[in-house]
Parts: C-alpha cells; structure tokens; sequence
C-alpha cells in the first residue's frame, strides 16, 4: 500500500503477517492493536517517519524481522530504534538525507548480510517522477561510520554510493571476514584503512569517482 493513513482497532487482523509494504506512510500513527509479531520483511520506503515515529513500538516486537527497508525516510536522523532488530539480513538506508549517526547497537546484528548506506541520483529523480519535478539531490549528513560495523561478522555486501560527507572507512572495516563487495563510488572517502587487505573474500571494490 502506499500513503495510506490507518486508524483504528486492528485487533486480530495482522497477526501472522510475513510481509508488509507501506511506502509514504505518513508521521501520524493512529492504530491500536497493531500485532506484527510474525513480520519478516518491512518495507517504508519514502515515509515521513523519524526515529521517534509511535509505530515502531509495534513494530519492535517483530523479532523475526530479517528485511528492513527505509530508503528516502527524510527525516530519520539516527537509528537507535533499530536495536530491536537483531535478527535483520538485510537493512537498506539508501538516501536518508538527514541520518546523522547509526548507533553503536548495530554490532548486535550478527546475521546482518547486506547493509545500504548510500544515495543515487537515478533513484532521487525517479522519486521526483512521481510529481513530473526533478529534484536536486541534497547533500548528505552521515560523516562517520561507527568502529562497532566491524563486528558484522556475517556481511557480505556495505554500500556507501554517494555518500558525500562521509571521508574516512574506520579501521574495524578490516574485521568484515566474509565481505564480498565494497562499494564507495562517488563517495567523500579520500584514502582507505590499512585492514582492507585482510579482507581475504572480497571480490569486487567499486570505487568510481571517488577521491581516494
């Protein structure tokens, strides 16, 4: 579904649902027994929530959630919420202009196979398609990356395309054992750590355009 406003009692009607899709959904949340508890994969993409957003009380108790999307959530400035989610495989927080910080609770995220951090400019003007407008596409706000990433033993794909601010990989990034694919093109990233070359299972460093 897609901007949809809910409201409401849901008593009984979401409980064993796998799979929710609700891209715009906007900053209000005005639903009561919300039960996702079976969620596996949660898609937000282009909603108006933040960190702070009512709905992920209830979303927090999908245990088994192992797919998390929230690309163009404009206004998610950390992701302190998301330590509820030990189980994810996949997070994908491509152009989420305004994230400022990603906690340090993301080492709890054993499991975690795939992390997008990135931008695109073909993405944000397919976004502006949607109004018949082109939008420029700002400017990112993420300069670092917590040393506690490296304890993502289990990654295998950290996208970072596009992703301006950002100028340094930390250190830890060399403990990445089973990572396969880097990808910093059109990064601010100006030099790489010297732990890059322990990673013994990567295959392919993207890295067009940018400044290293």
């Amino acid at each position: 579904m897609k901007k949809a406003h809910l409201s409401g009692d849901f008593k009984d009607l979401m409980k064993g649902l796998k799979w929710l899709q609700w891209q715009r959904c906007p900053a209000s949340f005005e639903v009561n027994n919300f039960d996702v508890k079976e969620l596996v994969v949660l898609e937000l993409q282009g909603s108006e929530i933040n960190e702070k957003w009512e709905g992920w009380s209830f979303f927090k108790m999908a245990e088994k959630l192992k797919y998390l999307d929230l690309s163009f959530c404009g206004s998610l400035e950390n992701t302190d919420f998301l330590s509820a989610f030990e189980k994810l495989e996949v997070l994908i927080l491509n152009c989420c202009w305004k994230l400022k910080r990603i906690d340090a609770s993301i080492e709890d995220m054993e499991g975690l196979l795939r992390l997008e951090l990135g931008s695109s400019h073909a993405l944000h003007l397919a976004v502006g398609a949607d109004t018949g407008a082109k939008l420029p596409v700002p400017r990112f706000c993420l300069r670092e990356l917590p040393a506690e990433i490296g304890k993502l033993k289990a990654l295998q794909q950290l996208d970072l395309r596009h992703t301006t601010s950002l100028s340094a990989l930390p250190n830890s990034i060399g403990s990445l054992e089973n990572l396969e694919i880097l990808d910093i093109s059109w990064s601010g990233i100006e030099e790489l750590p010297n732990g890059i070359g322990s990673l013994r299972k990567l295959r392919e460093l993207r890295a067009s355009i940018a400044k290293i």
